[in-house]
């Protein structure tokens, strides 16, 4: 219906819609049959919107590569002005998304929210000036002809359906899968996910949780990290240190995998690659690294059974990498030019004073950098939850926990993004080797609001030895065995939570 007057133009939304209909085939699938062209108040946003339409219509996709060859071809029909707006517009959307970092869904839902309140707003707008008419029946007409704006597909599900089992076998894309083992492990994890990481003090928590992050980015995700543990200065020095892997001397020393039979010499296989053992079963522990030992010189890991579960016995030991430069202003400089070209639009930091953000602060900011940069994130990271602000104002407990993690899975589910965060476990936790469930700190019933729980386990010779090993307490999605944990070789003094990874039986 035509709109009576002009409103002041919501250009954040209306660039959210014609970025959606510029990359995503199933954005407009979604948003077509609800479309109205007079939504659009921006007549630049209103433009590229018709075309997008025009060209579903002929083609059955989005445009996206090929929107600037439909510029082109109408430029002649643009003034001046036109074609600098539209080109701008254009640009934006170019330099800032890619069809797989892109947050269809939850496009979707900020369309038809926004078709929602425009629909409402043309409407009201309409009564209000055929009111002050007293033209009553033109009045009551358009409450007649409102259009309710809702979804194409039914929330109502009917099982018993072809499309009930299409929709049941429907393959979903993961949003992010680790490398190696340890991605076999977790699995892939999914949008709409709250994934949880407990841990006893001074574990690694937050160097995981940047696992997440720094995986998510190369990956072209976009990432949004909030802290409430570090500062700026803190989380930025860990972040570059995450990308360089230097440390403030030349020689580093890393952990790598071995076998406990090599170690000891009880290996009598031909493979075996070592012709010497490091120690013997009389030893107390096993020696500290020295690369100057001249039997450590001739001592060499070997994991030539890996494979076998009865053959191998894990172990770590070291090895000497010579890095070319250390951890400096010029040489991070120079290594951050590497990698901004291809990632500066897929990662940015918020930090919080502890105790000052609750969840609600965090949709603020989100909506904020949203307006500002067109910034939506694919992977959400809180560090972290215990110490978020209440929900409401005289939450205290096992309450407040509990508010706090529901809003994170509301935040989640709303957003259509994996959020992670770190907890707590209890003091019994942090005395033994392997976690279980009673070791939830504060309230146990985060379980059953998380997706997956992940745990970080390390005794203090595991930490030494430069290795923690990756427990799973719970898993919504996919079978898991508290028995079974993962491996992971570390060198947090160069920002690395994740070399390599080794699954096993404890």
């Amino acid at each position: 219906m035509p709109e009576i007057t002009i409103r002041k133009i919501d250009s954040t939304n209306e660039k959210r819609v014609i970025t959606g209909m510029i990359v995503s085939d199933h954005f407009l699938k979604e948003i077509i049959p609800l479309t109205n062209l007079e939504y659009f108040q921006n007549k630049y946003a209103k433009t590229i919107a018709s075309w997008c339409l025009d060209f579903f219509e002929n083609y059955e996709k989005a445009p996206f590569n090929e929107i600037q060859n439909i510029f082109q071809e109408r430029t002649h029909q643009l003034s001046e002005e036109e074609r600098q707006i539209i080109s701008l517009l254009l640009k934006e959307v170019s330099d800032k998304y890619k069809v797989q970092s892109l947050n269809v869904e939850y496009l979707i839902d900020q369309a038809i929210g926004y078709f929602k309140k425009r629909e409402l707003e043309i409407t009201a707008n309409n009564i209000k000036i055929l009111l002050d008419r007293d033209d009553l029946f033109a009045a009551e007409k358009e409450v007649i002809n409102f259009h309710k704006i809702s979804p194409v597909t039914s929330q109502w599900i009917n099982p018993l359906t072809t499309e009930s089992v299409n929709l049941a076998f429907k393959e979903i894309t993961p949003l992010l899968l680790f490398e190696g083992q340890l991605g076999r492990y977790i699995g892939p994890l999914a949008r709409g996910w709250l994934v949880g990481i407990s841990g006893p003090f001074k574990r690694g928590k937050s160097y995981c949780l940047d696992e997440f992050g720094i995986n998510g980015m190369v990956n072209y995700k976009k990432v949004v990290k909030f802290s409430l543990e570090m500062n700026d200065t803190q989380n930025l020095n860990r972040y570059f240190k995450k990308l360089s892997a230097l440390s403030t001397n030349l020689s580093v020393k890393i952990p790598v995998f071995d076998c406990s039979y090599n170690q000891f010499g009880s290996c009598e296989k031909s493979e075996r690659k070592s012709k010497v053992s490091l120690m013997r079963s009389s030893d107390e522990g096993k020696p500290r690294f020295d690369p100057e030992n001249e039997l450590q010189k001739r001592y060499i890991p070997c994991t030539s059974c890996m494979h076998s579960y009865q053959d191998y016995k894990f172990a770590s030991w070291w090895s000497l990498v010579s890095k070319e430069t250390t951890y400096n202003i010029s040489s991070i400089i120079s290594k951050i030019k590497s990698y901004e070209k291809s990632f500066k639009e897929y990662y940015r930091l918020r930090c919080y004073p502890r105790f000052s953000a609750n969840v609600d602060d965090i949709y603020h900011d989100l909506d904020i950098l949203e307006r500002r940069e067109g910034f939506i994130p694919d992977i959400i990271l809180i560090d972290y939850v215990d110490i978020l602000k209440p929900e409401r104002k005289g939450l205290v407990g096992i309450e407040k926990e509990d508010e706090s993690w529901m809003a994170l899975a509301r935040l989640a589910s709303e957003r259509h993004c994996l959020v992670v965060t770190p907890t707590q476990v209890t003091r019994e936790g942090t005395e033994v080797s392997s976690l279980k469930t009673k070791h939830m700190a504060r309230w146990v019933g985060k379980l059953g609001h998380v997706d997956a729980m992940l745990t970080i386990n390390q005794t203090s010779a595991e930490k030494r030895s430069g290795y923690s090993r990756i427990g799973m307490l719970a898993h919504r999605h996919m079978d898991f065995d508290e028995d079974k944990q993962c491996y992971v070789l570390q060198s947090l003094d160069i920002g690395q939570f994740y070399l390599d990874s080794y699954i096993a039986y404890t």
